[in-house]
This record gives structure tokens, C-alpha cells and sequence, in this order.
């Protein structure tokens, strides 16, 4: 879905990052500016590869003159995956330009499978009080957390919400592991993450990098799984990158 709002949602500016911004960054508050048109393009669960393919295919695109980018701790394990359903044929555009619009691998399920069975019974099912979880500017609405609390309670969401990055943020089954580099594996974080930065100074594009806050009980509970070190040579070397790649500016 977020492939294709950054093809064809106007904009100019972007929001880049996992599902706090997706959910905590509104493209239409006035401190964008006079002239900005903005599309929430974060990915709930997602990895900083992603983030920059993104990125890339937008420039593509349209070249852009902001970009917020919120990023997390969990983003930067060289054990995490791709989400489920990441295609790189999305984001790539063809030899003479032009955005590849649809993908069969899109067009097909989408007509022809229990999912689609599924999602068209639920939309006559729900059709008189549909639920709105996405805006056209692609920021989400927290309309099913509120519906989480509503039935669990807020101690249960927390308690959950621990368990949630322990087994699949921080140690993502089934592997279990987290570390910045991965043998064997040409995927490098921190140098996704430097490419990032390198596509926004290509392309003149402002980018305000951002580390997505969180309630203090997450932090107490990475420091209890064995994470804090960890955690803290991430922040020290997102400085390094950045400092390194913009001289300090």
C-alpha cells in the first residue's frame, strides 16, 4: 500500500520510520510549512533496508525537499528480516524511467484468493460502519489501539508490548539474535543507514533524523534482556554517521 501512495499521493515531503511515526507524525501539522505536501510512508515492524528502498523509489519519483526519518533500535539487526509481503519489484522503476505501476504478484492475490474472498465478505459485512485505519496522506489512526485498551486494559497492553519486542522486535524469531553485522550476509545497517543520507544530499533534500521516543518501561526492559550496551553503541554511532557524511552541519 505504501509503495504505491509514494507513486501517486502529491507530495513533496516525506515521513520515513516504523510504526511510532506511522502513527505519532501527522503529515498535515502547519510546522511542515506553507507549501508542503507530505505522505506518511512508515512501515509498522519494519528494518532500515526498507526504509531506504523506500526512500530511493520516492526520489525516483519526485525528487523531495524534506524527509523526516524516526528511527528505532530494533531497525538496525543485521538478523532482522524483511516484512512479510516485501517486494523489491514495488520499488523498482523500469530501464527508461518509468514506475512499474502493478506487479503480478499483487494483481493476482488480490483478485483470486481466499484473502480477497475474505476481505470483500468483510467490506458488506462492515460496509454501513467501516473502520478507518489509514488516511490518503498514509498516516495511521490509532483506532485499534484504542480498541486494544478498551478490551484488555492498559497493563495488559504493556505487558504484551514487552513480550512483543522481546520475541519479535529485538530477537525476531526463529533465529534469536540480535547484532549489527551478520556472517555471511551482505546486509550492513549502518551502512543503509549512511545511504540514506547520501540519497537525501544527492537529491538536495533536507533530512531531520529523529530516534522515536518510547515509555521508559520498554528501555528498562531492553536493559534487563542484555541490550543496553548494545543500545547505547547504536546512538553513539548514529552520531558518528552522521556527523561523519554532513561534516557536523
Amino acid at each position: 500500500m505504501k509503495a504505491f501512495g509514494i507513486k501517486y499521493h502529491n507530495h513533496n515531503s516525506l515521513i520515513l520510520g516504523s510504526s511510532r511515526a506511522e502513527y505519532g507524525l501527522n503529515p498535515t501539522h502547519p510546522g511542515w510549512g506553507e507549501g508542503s505536501f507530505v505522505y506518511n510512508s512508515s512501515l509498522s515492524a519494519t528494518n532500515i533496508y526498507e526504509l531506504l528502498r523506500y526512500l530511493e523509489l520516492a526520489q525516483e519519483v519526485q525528487p523531495l525537499d524534506k524527509v523526516v526519518l524516526g528511527i528505532d533500535f530494533f531497525m538496525f539487526n543485521a538478523y532482522r528480516d524483511t516484512r512479510p509481503g516485501f517486494d523489491e519489484e514495488r520499488l523498482h522503476p523500469k530501464p527508461e524511467g518509468n514506475v512499474i505501476p502493478y506487479s503480478m504478484g499483487d494483481i493476482m492475490p488480490a483478485l483470486f484468493s481466499l484473502d480477497a474472498l475474505y476481505s470483500s465478505i468483510e467490506t458488506i459485512r462492515l460496509q454501513n460502519n467501516p473502520p478507518v485505519l489509514y488516511m490518503k496522506d498514509g498516516r495511521k489512526l490509532p483506532t485499534d489501539l484504542r480498541k486494544e485498551v478498551e478490551q484488555y486494559g492498559y497493563r495488559a497492553i504493556f505487558d504484551e508490548t514487552d513480550r512483543q519486542y522481546i520475541r519479535d522486535e529485538w530477537y525476531q524469531r526463529p533465529i534469536s539474535k540480535y547484532a549489527f553485522d551478520r556472517q555471511g550476509d551482505k546486509r550492513k545497517p549502518f551502512e543503509e543507514f549512511r545511504k540514506i543520507i547520501q540519497v537525501c544530499k544527492a537529491n538536495k533534500t533536507k533530512l531531520i533524523i529523529v530516534i522515536s521516543p518510547s515509555h521508559a518501561r520498554l528501555w528498562s526492559t531492553l536493559r534487563a534482556v542484555g541490550l543496553w550496551n548494545l543500545f547505547e553503541e547504536w546512538k553513539k554511532r548514529i552520531v558518528d554517521i552522521v556527523e561523519e557524511e554532513t561534516g557536523g552541519s
